[in-house]
């Protein structure tokens, strides 16, 4: 059985402030999803004004990171509400947990459906994939 349990990974410096907007800057790699997720998280996943305090988490426990690539972990694959977000390491192919609610390591054959984000559409989209890489978003 997987552990479940709430993460927050990022510096003890805890969250940014409301007024903290801009970015650690750093080289990403040329495949990072960082600003597509980024765009994700801000206006699908944690786009209400409920959420703007766990979506400023989100945002920052990204920024933080050493890793380049994230994946979402949705409560289910019908309703697709924001559960947690995962760092993924293009060299070891870790999937780890880096905020909210999961297993701290996921493994492909534990996903039941991969989705891949339009920005265009602003919606997720089923991708028949049975693995993790960087071209699944």
């Amino acid at each position: 059985k997987h552990t479940v349990r709430l993460i927050r990974r990022f510096p003890s410096f805890g969250p940014p402030s409301s007024s903290a907007t801009s970015r650690i800057t750093r080289r990403r790699s040329p495949r990072s999803n960082v600003s597509l997720l980024r765009n994700a998280i801000s206006h699908v996943c944690l786009a209400a004004e409920a959420s703007k305090r766990e979506k400023e988490e989100v945002l920052h426990a990204m920024d933080v990171s050493p890793h380049d690539n994230f994946f979402v972990l949705f409560r289910s694959d019908r309703n697709l509400n924001f559960r947690a977000l995962y760092s993924y390491d293009v060299h070891t192919e870790t999937v780890e947990l880096l905020y909210g609610l999961g297993p701290e390591f996921i493994r492909p054959h534990l996903v039941k459906a991969f989705f891949k984000y339009d920005s265009g559409g602003r919606r997720f989209v089923l991708v028949e994939t049975h693995s993790f890489g960087v071209t699944i978003d």
